[in-house]
């Protein structure tokens, strides 16, 4: 099955390139957008993982980028009800099809949210294919989010409307609230929702099914099936969350890269410094950058380079 690169290049140092079409386990389950290409291409390779709202990586991040590096974006497909072995082979053909195509000095994983449990189920079987790691608020961190189960909850309940024009995208638009600190959002990174025209999460890339089925993988970790288990009505949740700290253990051990482990203060959706500090416990060279007054999407804050990050940290 065939899979193609959209590709944008909107600077004028930088070259539109034809990138041929690739290979791919499934063409719905993981979007490739290219959205820089240097010229020689021989130069850092960053490719940003999207959370659950599928979006690619923040404008006013790409243009703070500078110059000589290229920027590629994988998120998942909004029609997409793919399992995590569907999608762990997604991320790595992406990834390796990236690596074939654009032949970078060096790439470098960014990954958000949800789109760090892609990322991780990726690199976890072929660590080769990325040489830095960065992991931002990473929804490993399900298991500390309440709202991750009353979202999981109150979601199905939103199919009562059918026309899908109403409850939802008003629900879109109080998660907004949560997932943001809106008084620090980059005017360029506000998109106009349906209700009032209020800031909202992009219903587009984001629709009540996706929604759904994103707030399931996130509950239904990949690590899970490297192993075979039962659980029994018996285990209480403190075993069952022992057993997954051990999984992730097995797993984060295969984690080699450096790792920068970026975790906001203010992040309303999981305890994100908590979970920096244990998964900076499992991965063996790894720091974890601090931001105390940032919301779960932090790349969207003025006040946020994630470049500006990297380069302090020596990641490029």
């Amino acid at each position: 099955m065939e899979f193609g690169f959209v590709v944008s290049c909107p600077a004028p140092r930088h070259r539109s390139v034809v990138v041929r079409r690739m290979d791919m386990p499934d063409s719905r389950a993981l979007v490739v957008k290219v959205e820089r290409v240097e010229v020689p291409s021989s130069r850092p390779l960053v490719v940003f993982f999207a959370g659950m709202d599928a979006r690619p990586l923040p404008v006013n991040q790409v243009r703070r980028a500078g110059e000589g590096i290229s920027i590629a974006s994988i998120y998942h497909g909004p029609r997409d009800q793919s399992g995590w072995p569907t999608l762990r082979s997604a991320a790595r053909a992406a990834l390796r099809n990236l690596k074939n195509e654009l032949q970078p000095s060096q790439v470098i994983v960014i990954a958000e949210s949800l789109g760090a449990v892609f990322a991780l189920s990726a690199l976890v079987v072929e660590p080769l294919l990325a040489d830095r790691l960065v992991l931002v608020n990473s929804a490993t961190a399900f298991r500390s989010s309440s709202l991750v189960g009353a979202g999981a909850a109150l979601l199905p309940v939103l199919r009562i409307d059918s026309s899908g024009k109403l409850l939802y995208p008003l629900a879109a638009t109080i998660l907004w609230q949560f997932l943001t600190s809106p008084a620090q959002v980059d005017p360029e990174n506000i998109t106009p929702g349906p209700v009032m025209k209020l800031p909202s999460i992009n219903v587009s890339s984001a629709p009540l099914e996706a929604a759904e089925h994103r707030l399931r993988l996130i509950r239904r970790p990949p690590f899970r099936d490297r192993v075979s288990f039962q659980v029994h009505s018996g285990h209480t949740g403190a075993e069952l969350i022992g057993l997954f700290s051990m999984l992730t253990q097995e797993i984060a051990d295969k984690i080699t890269m450096p790792t920068l482990i970026v975790a906001s203060g203010k992040d309303m959706i999981f305890d994100s410094i908590r979970e920096a500090n244990r998964l900076a416990d499992l991965i063996p060279v790894s720091s974890v950058q601090e931001l105390p007054s940032c919301g779960h999407a932090c790349l969207l804050e003025t006040n946020v380079d994630i470049f500006q990050i990297l380069r302090a940290n020596d990641f490029i």
